[in-house]
């Protein structure tokens, strides 16, 4: 969270390569990656062609220590699935 918000305050300050570092760096502590890309595509259903739109991409692959084994989710399921 600090590498978060250190990353807020230098961007605010104008320093864009330290905010970007940090901005990464915070990312990679929670397990998550993301990028701001362009793609064609529509707003709304009443849109006729399609217009260039800002995408963000994020990509999280999640903390290890929250992460189950495939066997230990499964019991978990079946105990919950006796319980309803």
């Amino acid at each position: 969270m600090a590498l978060l918000e250190a990353s807020l305050m230098e961007h605010e300050y104008g320093h864009v390569d330290s905010a970007k570092a940090l901005l990464r760096a915070s990312g990679d502590a929670i397990g998550c990656r993301h990028e701001v890309t362009g793609a064609m595509g529509f707003r709304t259903i009443h849109q006729v062609d399609a217009k260039a739109q800002m995408v963000l991409d994020v990509r999280c692959w999640g903390l290890p220590v929250y992460k189950r084994s495939r066997a230990a989710a499964a019991a978990v399921a079946r105990s919950w699935r006796r319980s309803c």
